[in-house]
């Protein structure tokens, strides 16, 4: 049971990283051709198996280790290249490629002069061709020139051929020679460097030295134009020019030559459908004087435009994945001269500098030669369209503009896994859409398989959703490169519903409460409309606000209506206040208790009875004026 959760926390983990868990060591080896080679394909979580496949020292998938060892003792394919692949639930398969480089030191080092065997003349152009035979990768190859001890840095070569097997190259160093170069000694050395996996210090093999012969001084011989520029089948002519006296002049080629002639200061050398790719015409000039004869060699250059120029992956077909390195090769048939080829590579219409391509190959006649292009594609180049030109610049005596031929375009598909374009932290939705409105939210190539999580627990995005749904939701785009993951809190909003009375009634000029809502997501926006105006009602009402009323309620998502009725009752008569009341009490209580008391008292001291008698004088037409005569205690008047 604790493994099983294990397994689920890695594979919950691989979901959120979206890498593949499948690791070599070392991630590429450098072996020499007929060698042992070995690496190790360790797991970083769970799987259903692992293995390696490969031409040499596959081995068969096995479900209980995390790692396992690829191991050939006597290596030899070219064009190996193992892979570990490791199963899993979640991803399906992954695999991981193994960069093997095999080399092989070359079998011989040499150095000649180019189309000359004589001595040199100082002043004229020269080139030397170090061959190096049977070398691989030659891309890994640099050949480097010496003059003696000193190495000449300008004449350093490398190339950016990818053949994996064993091939002939070669490397041209020009020079002008001067009478202090008589007995110098020029040698190449081919060096392989492999990189910090390689064997250090770098293998290297150096040629032969080859001594060189100049001779010097002045000769009298003039050419016009002194170099030709001739497409291969074309017309071609100079002439030879002589400054002072001579004893005859003449042309030596292999087609046109000219017959010595002597009483004439100038002669043509012409060919009209030039074929021999290693022409070199020369004028001669006989002279009786030290100097004997002298000769001009006409410089002609001999050019061809590519039968085809195609492009290609190499050693790999289908779609590319995003970060890897792959290869383009533009092949480019039976053109020459290749020394004065530039191979120049597009994507779409823009020009891609750094894989642009030179050669320095001196052989004259037709060639095959390819130029390869390193890329490491991302989801962006996906669709993209590569392209490459074979130019020929022939200098200022070539055809203007240099004839070029392009390939036919090379559309790559890259595939690369899911990316969340857009995790809002927060999103809303209307109550009845789905998750799967959620648009654009995750891209991948191969399209991701999306999946929706709440409470850890998979949900059917294509449900419809309700008010209750809102909450935490996590989304994982998954494809069998990996996987990536969003989190965000989701709303789902709903139209205005109202939960109302039809009838309220309430007491005029008295604090009232309408139990009365509209329920909505956003809150809705509430107003109450009285025969056709809005109104607001106040805190208190009165008869005046009794009638029918509409409420309006809106927000995002719709509108709700409801009428009502208010009634407005009469108050009753109101109360004396409570602290009134209580005065009130507390004046009567006082009375009683005070006031009384004392009236009492003083009428018990004026206690008596009195006896009213006419008075019959003018004081009894007034009768306000009628005198009281007390009684004595037995009830009769003072006196009687």
């Amino acid at each position: 049971m604790r493994s099983e959760k294990l397994l689920c926390l890695l594979q919950l983990l691989h979901a959120v990283y979206g890498e593949c868990p499948v690791q070599l060591h070392p991630s590429s080896v450098v072996v020499r051709y007929g060698s042992s080679a070995s690496a190790n394909c360790t797991m970083s979580e769970g799987h259903l198996g692992i293995g390696w496949e490969a031409s040499e020292g596959s081995v068969d998938m096995v479900t209980d280790d995390q790692f396992l060892t690829w191991t050939v003792e006597n290596l030899t394919d070219w064009h190996i290249e193992p892979k570990c692949f490791g199963n899993f639930t979640e991803i399906d398969q992954c695999e991981e490629a193994l960069q093997v480089t095999l080399y092989k030191t070359p079998d011989s080092v040499s150095i000649s002069s180019v189309d000359h065997t004589s001595p040199m003349v100082e002043g004229r152009q020269y080139q030397l061709q170090c061959e190096v035979q049977n070398i691989a990768p030659v891309q890994n190859l640099t050949v480097k020139w010496y003059r003696g001890e000193t190495e000449i840095t300008e004449g350093e070569s490398s190339f950016n051929n990818t053949t994996k097997t064993p091939m002939n190259v070669s490397s041209t160093l020009t020079i002008t020679p001067s009478r202090a170069d008589d007995g110098a000694q020029y040698s190449c050395v081919a060096e392989l460097e492999l990189g910090p996996e390689g064997p250090q210090p770098p293998p290297e093999v150096t040629s032969e030295p080859l001594k060189i012969t100049v001779h010097y001084g002045e000769c009298p011989v003039q050419l016009h134009p002194s170099s030709l520029v001739v497409r291969y089948g074309g017309s071609a002519s100079t002439n030879c020019t002589m400054s002072e006296d001579h004893l005859g002049i003449g042309w030596e080629a292999s087609e046109g030559s000219v017959d010595m002639e002597q009483d004439v200061q100038f002669l043509t050398w012409r060919v009209e459908n030039l074929t021999d790719w290693h022409i070199e015409p020369k004028c001669y000039v006989n002279f009786n004087n030290d100097i004997g004869q002298c000769l001009e060699a006409l410089q002609v250059t001999l050019y061809k435009t590519p039968d085809s120029v195609s492009i290609r992956s190499v050693d790999h077909s289908g779609p590319m994945v995003e970060g890897r390195q792959y290869q383009l090769q533009c092949e480019v048939q039976n053109i020459a001269p290749v020394q004065n080829l530039t191979v120049k590579w597009y994507r779409g219409e823009t020009e891609i500098t750094e894989g642009e391509s030179s050669f320095n190959n001196v052989t004259k006649t037709p060639m095959n030669v390819s130029s390869t292009l390193t890329i490491t594609p991302s989801r962006a180049d996906d669709g993209a369209q590569y392209s490459c030109v074979a130019e020929l610049e022939l200098g200022p005596e070539g055809p203007q503009p240099p004839p070029e031929v392009t390939s036919e375009p090379l559309k790559i598909t890259v595939h690369y896994k899911p990316s969340i374009t857009k995790c809002p932290n927060q999103e809303e939705l209307k109550e009845g859409d789905s998750l799967g409105a959620v648009l654009d939210i995750a891209e991948g190539n191969p399209a991701p398989r999306v999946t929706w999580y709440r409470d850890q627990s998979q949900v059917n995005s294509a449900t419809s959703l309700t008010r209750k749904d809102s909450g935490q939701y996590v989304l994982t785009a998954r494809n069998s490169l990996g996987s990536s993951n969003c989190t965000l809190s989701l709303t789902v909003g709903y139209a205005p519903k109202f939960s109302c009375n039809y009838s309220y009634e309430v007491t005029e000029k008295q604090s009232y409460t309408l139990n009365c809502t509209a329920e909505g997501y956003p809150a809705p926006e509430v107003t109450w409309w009285k025969q056709g105006e809005k109104v607001e009602l106040p805190a208190h009402l009165d008869r005046k606000h009794a009638g029918l009323y509409t409420l309006i309620a809106n927000n995002t998502y719709g509108t709700a209506n409801h009428t009502l009725e208010i009634k407005v009752l009469m108050s009753p008569a109101a109360p004396p206040p409570v602290h009134v009341i209580i005065i009130l009490a507390v004046l009567a209580l006082l009375f009683l208790l005070v006031v009384v008391p004392i009236v009492y008292i003083r009428r018990l001291k004026r206690r008596g009875r009195y006896n009213i008698a006419p008075i019959h004088s003018a004081a009894s037409r007034d009768p306000t004026q009628i005198p009281l005569t007390p009684l004595i205690s037995n009830g009769t008047h003072p006196g009687t």
